[in-house]
């Protein structure tokens, strides 16, 4: 369900589906139920109708004196049974579905009488089959449309309760200000807010503009034209240079929209008054000549499989690249069989290992070569094989925190302070620390109840230390007792790093550190050094813009429309609002049949899979351009030759049947030659250096800030006092704790004997109180020094909750002076649980001098 809920959350904030949301603005959930209750009823009806029909085209056909066996194939009276039935599992694909009524449903051998019979019966089959498949597509509307009601409903009440937390947080999410800004500047011929950027700027400069958003552009258009159309105090005018490549449009996802790029290209639009000087760029500089030959020769012959014509005259147009001086230049295609997935996982993995031997016999290093691929997931399969085969690789998920094995031992760690008896979390720490030990699995069973002491006797690590500790402190003290770092480790100081930032930003509590970890785990990585040997690994998406020497793509098997694997694609179709309950747009999925929907509902699903044919061929071509003197294809072998192309694969075997090449025994074809490389480059020699720790725990080194001030001083003595007291009843909850956190206070050095005689008289002084006393019994539920977090984002800390039955009680401890400023404390504080559903009962301040003194405010 939250798989879901996101999916669909994730909606409101896509610029994409900005529009049709706001149609929606003004819709209530009981709107919603009204919408999904009429759809119900005509989804029942139809169901009905459906059976209907087919009851009434049987009576006809047993009226006449029918018997199956006079149908060809007893194709039709089956179906219609099927149906009469109430199984409408169905579909019209069947060869005479699709040609029904222009062939006879007889055989020729069949009597005459059949004969006869049948030809006066077919003017009333012909239109029962058409009421029946009208009937079935309206159904099949109706059902792809309810599937998408409840997440319609949440989405609405996701979005209104986005813009409740906007209001009350004061902020604006950054993909909003699109939206935002074109509200505020639309029918508008001089937006003021732009006034004082034109004025300033005049000459713009927008790259990758085939990536840029419809809105986007439409909110940068009056800005702009503000520069072209005026001129400065010299009578200079305002330019704007647009670069890009719609073959390399490739985030239609979130937005962009190649199409005005094209537009603007072909002069079929143009928003300013200035007209526009088209300059292209024929030359790859980038690539080898075989590359550039292979690339111009795939792409203009299957440029006539895109269903747009403006598409096809792109690729057609684009795909003359001239040739630089650089000659040579090699292209592997290889096609992959195996019986399986899994079984053709391991084969890519094989294949893609002896394309890297391939080049290293040809004097190139790891760094030279790069593989692509289309999804994270496959990134991750190969990087796992080439790290077995001890292969250096660098890609995001091996530069990510997470994945360095040191780094999550020591999150567990902190996880373990916190929660100790968690034993998922004890053998995770045991398995890392018994990792190359033979007794691994009988020392796991034997200690996993008891990790402190094991950890205390084998290591000698005090995990009490971490309870003390900073975050940062923590992490230095069991990265030094462990020797995670015998030299210097990048994750870890990396880690360090962000446990420090964390301190500053939060409360730098454990608890806020490790919430912190679990939001941004996916996120957190190192920067891989330049000069390191090492194979990239990454998807075509981020790829794009960069080149290397070698590219390895495998995988190459990509769906080309929404039905071949890839996410269900959501559309909005335009409605009637009066037939629909007063909605102007409903979502649905992309399929196929919504080509019988109506003829908007076609038109939609003709645009969208023209789309989704240009986005694959986007792809293809920026994963095939990256290379400079190699590339390598690995795709899935056909099981047999089609006439419809609807993967990479089928595009590879259809070029190479264009060019007449295609050999279904052949499994690898060649295109140029694999030359020696002679770049050399030195790779810098790597030098370790060692881990230093800041060993801010030695005795010689005393930090300290303005105790120059105090000392010897009465008030030195008093702020020492006074911190240990609230050290010591931050964890006493009732009498019968006062005892065992002295002891430990004395045990950890923290106080002497005579601190600690003074201290357990104030203790049992404050819980045996009569007005207190009631406040450190059982039965309550007490937090001491719990942090809490205003509606406002403030933190506070009162020092001690007493929470019964949805009422509270407030206790700060004070060793000073009685001061009325103190109450503005406690009030805050008051406020804060009261936002939350708690009745305050009493607002204490316990003034500890030589008496105990409680205040009641």
């Amino acid at each position: 369900i939250s798989n879901d809920l996101l999916k669909i959350g994730k909606l409101v904030f896509e610029e994409n589906h900005a529009a049709e949301l706001k149609k929606l603005e003004g819709k209530s959930l009981e709107d919603f139920k009204q919408l999904r209750k009429m759809l119900q009823k005509d989804k029942k009806r139809a169901e009905e109708d459906l059976v209907k029909i087919a009851e009434l085209i049987l009576d006809s056909v047993r009226a006449e004196g029918l018997e199956d066996t006079d149908f060809t194939g007893k194709y039709f009276p089956v179906f219609m049974k099927k149906i009469a039935s109430g199984d409408l599992d169905i579909d019209f694909n069947a060869g005479w579905k699709k040609s029904f009524g222009e062939k006879d449903l007889y055989k020729k051998a069949a009597p005459d009488s059949v004969k006869s019979t049948l030809d006066g019966l077919m003017p009333q089959l012909t239109r029962g089959f058409e009421q029946i498949k009208n009937t079935f597509y309206h159904l099949s509307f109706l059902t792809n449309v309810l599937k998408h009601m409840v997440p319609l409903m949440v989405l609405n009440s996701i979005r209104k309760e986005v813009e409740m937390l906007q209001k009350e947080r004061d902020q604006l999410p950054i993909s909003f200000f699109n939206t935002l800004i074109s509200e505020a500047i639309r029918d508008q011929p001089a937006p003021f807010i732009y006034e004082r950027l034109g004025e300033k700027y005049r000459h713009y400069f927008i790259d990758e503009f085939q990536d840029t958003s419809e809105m986007q552009w439409n909110n940068l258009v009056p800005l702009i034209s503000n520069a072209l159309e005026s001129k400065d105090e010299q009578g200079n005018e305002g330019t704007l240079l647009l670069v890009g490549d719609a073959k390399q449009a490739i985030y239609r996802w979130r937005g962009g929209h190649a199409e005005q790029f094209m537009q603007l290209f072909n002069r079929s639009s143009n928003p300013f008054v200035a007209a526009p000087s088209l300059q292209e760029k024929p030359t790859n500089y980038r690539s080898c000549r075989e590359i550039i030959s292979f690339n111009n020769d795939f792409f203009t012959r299957t440029s006539g499989l895109l269903g747009n014509p403006t598409y096809e005259s792109m690729y057609l147009q684009g795909n003359c690249q001239q040739y630089n001086n650089k000659e040579g230049g090699y292209v592997s295609l290889q096609f992959i069989q195996g019986t399986d997935d899994e079984h053709k996982n391991e084969i890519y993995c094989r294949e893609v290992s002896k394309a890297i031997e391939e080049t290293l016999a040809k004097n190139y290093s790891y760094s030279d070569l790069c593989i692509l691929t289309r999804t994270k997931a496959q990134g991750i399969l190969i990087a796992d094989f080439l790290l077995e085969q001890g292969i250096p690789i660098i890609s995001s998920e091996t530069l990510l925190l997470s994945s360095h094995e040191p780094v999550r031992f020591l999150i567990n760690l902190l996880r373990h302070c916190l929660s100790p008896k968690e034993q998922a979390i004890s053998y995770e720490v045991l398995s890392f620390l018994l990792r190359e030990k033979t007794e691994k699995h009988t020392i796991i069973r034997t200690q996993l109840n008891s990790l402190d002491h094991y950890l205390l006797e084998t290591y000698g690590f005090d995990i009490g230390y971490l309870r003390e500790a900073t975050v940062y402190d923590s992490l230095e003290y069991a990265s030094s007792k462990f020797d995670l770092a015998p030299v210097s480790d990048a994750y870890i100081t990396y880690l360090l790093d962000e446990a420090l930032l964390v301190e500053q930003k939060t409360d730098g509590s454990m608890v806020s550190f490790l919430e912190h970890w679990e939001k941004k785990k996916d996120k957190l990585s190192i920067v891989a050094p330049e000069a390191m040997n090492a194979i990239q690994i990454m998807t075509v998406h981020k790829a794009k813009g960069l080149e290397f020497p070698v590219v390895i793509y495998p995988f190459a098997n990509t769906g080309i429309y929404a039905s071949s694997g890839r996410n269900d694609t959501l559309l909005w179709l335009p409605v009637d609002p009066e037939k629909y309950h007063g909605f102007p747009t409903l979502l649905l999925s992309q399929k196929e049949e919504m080509c019988h929907y109506s003829p908007i509902a076609e038109q939609l699903h003709q645009e969208e899979q023209q789309k989704q044919e240009m986005d694959a061929f986007n792809l293809l071509y920026v994963a095939m351009t990256r290379p400079e003197r190699a590339l390598y294809i690995f795709t899935d072998a056909p099981t047999k030759l089609k006439h419809e192309v609807k993967t990479y694969s089928d595009l590879f075997v259809y070029f190479l049947d264009s060019q007449g090449l295609w050999d279904k025994t052949k499994t690898r074809y060649e295109f140029g030659s694999l030359s020696l490389s002679e770049s050399g480059k030195p790779l810098a020699e790597e030098s370790s250096i060692p881990f230093v720790y800041s060993k801010k725990n030695r005795p010689e080194l005393d930090i300290v800030t303005t105790s120059g001030m105090l000392w010897d001083t009465g008030r030195e003595l008093a702020l020492g006092r006074g911190n240990l007291l609230h050290a010591m009843l931050a964890e006493i909850y009732t009498p019968e704790d006062i005892a065992p956190v002295i002891e430990a206070m004395l045990n950890r050095g923290a106080i002497d004997h005579d601190m600690a005689t003074e201290l357990k008289k104030i203790a049992g002084s404050i819980v045996s109180h009569p007005q207190l006393a009631p406040y450190y019994t059982e039965g309550r539920s007490i937090k001491n020094e719990m942090p809490i977090i205003t509606e406002n984002g403030l933190f506070l800390r009162p020092d001690r909750l007493v929470l019964q039955d949805g009422s509270a009680v407030i206790i700060d401890y004070k060793t000073g002076k009685k001061n009325p400023g103190y109450h503005e404390q406690l009030y805050t504080y008051a406020d804060a649980l009261e936002a939350m559903g708690y009745k305050v009962l009493h607002k204490i301040i316990v003034y500890v001098e030589e008496t105990v003194r409680p205040e009641f405010i």
